[in-house]
């Protein structure tokens, strides 16, 4: 019997959180947004992590910075790795990834999206041969 009384009242303050919840978020619609074509293919799920061998020559990763929507205007898009980032993922996450050295790797920090168009030429991302230490 006490068991039935406290699930009612679990059951009753779950709906009353419910109803009652936050509602001061500030949602508002995305009008437009540049993304990276390839960081996020569509048709695999463990689509940010990828395997490559690098040894004998250079590999080349094509990057396509692309808009939602085309507007009329130019816009211009700076890539850049951060730091930061990569070890705010590995705390969160509780992994070591490093970052590649500057030196094994070149890419065109700038590109330009032209008026009308949702994309940008493509960028080629080069990683020179490495080694890792054992």
């Amino acid at each position: 019997m006490k068991m039935i009384k406290f699930s009612r009242y679990v059951v009753l303050g779950a709906a009353l959180a419910v109803v009652t919840g936050c509602n001061d978020a500030k949602l508002s619609t995305i009008d437009n947004g540049v993304y990276i074509a390839e960081a996020a293919p569509s048709n695999t799920f463990g689509q940010q992590i990828e395997a490559q061998l690098v040894d004998e020559g250079d590999v080349i990763k094509t990057l396509t910075v692309r808009l939602v929507r085309a507007i009329d205007q130019d816009v211009t898009v700076t890539l850049d790795i951060d730091q930061h980032l990569i070890d705010e993922y590995n705390q969160q996450h509780e992994a070591t990834y490093e970052l590649l050295p500057e030196e094994f790797r070149s890419f065109e920090r700038t590109v330009t999206i032209p008026a009308g168009e949702v994309s940008a030429p493509v960028i080629n991302l080069t990683i020179k041969p490495f080694t890792t230490p054992q």
